[in-house]
């Protein structure tokens, strides 16, 4: 929506023909962005990176003792994270360990922490969450058939509602 790339300062670069999500620490200093290729070019990269992304909490909409849904991507993150009572955080990536759920409880103390990864992914999902669980983290997988991005916001919200 208008309001969610606002929030986000979401912006197209003509010069590189690529969305981008710039990732910008709480004082505003830039960290790291991130952008999406939309041209056509089919030899340049769908996503191109700067900054250690790895590293870094993104967290949209962050609240103390919210649920935190945990993403692959900017844009799933930020669709997801528009939920009410929910926030979100991509991983840039598939990959967790039990180390970055510790920051994030030390960051925002969520209620729960929700995996949403890709369905190709969804043995790797289960894995982590009963790990994350054994480590003391309220932790539950969600699997569909596509990525959140792809869902419209009532359809989140529905599928966030079936697993609380």
């Amino acid at each position: 929506t208008k309001q969610e790339i606002k929030d986000n300062y979401i912006f197209w670069s003509e010069s590189t023909k690529r969305v981008c999500f710039p990732v910008f620490s709480r004082d505003k200093q830039l960290l790291a962005w991130q952008g999406r290729y939309l041209g056509d070019d089919k030899t340049k990269p769908k996503w191109f990176s700067q900054g250690n992304l790895k590293e870094i909490l993104h967290i949209i909409k962050p609240k103390r003792h919210a649920n935190l849904v945990l993403t692959e991507d900017i844009v799933s993150a930020i669709r997801v994270g528009s939920q009410e009572n929910f926030c979100a955080s991509p991983l840039f990536g598939s990959h967790i360990d039990i180390k970055k759920l510790y920051q994030y409880d030390f960051a925002i103390r969520p209620n729960q922490y929700i995996l949403w990864l890709d369905k190709d992914k969804e043995i790797e999902s289960y894995k982590f969450t009963q790990n994350a669980r054994q480590s003391g983290l309220p932790c539950v997988t969600i699997v569909t058939d596509r990525d959140p991005k792809t869902y419209t916001h009532m359809e989140i919200k529905r599928i966030l509602k079936e697993y609380m």
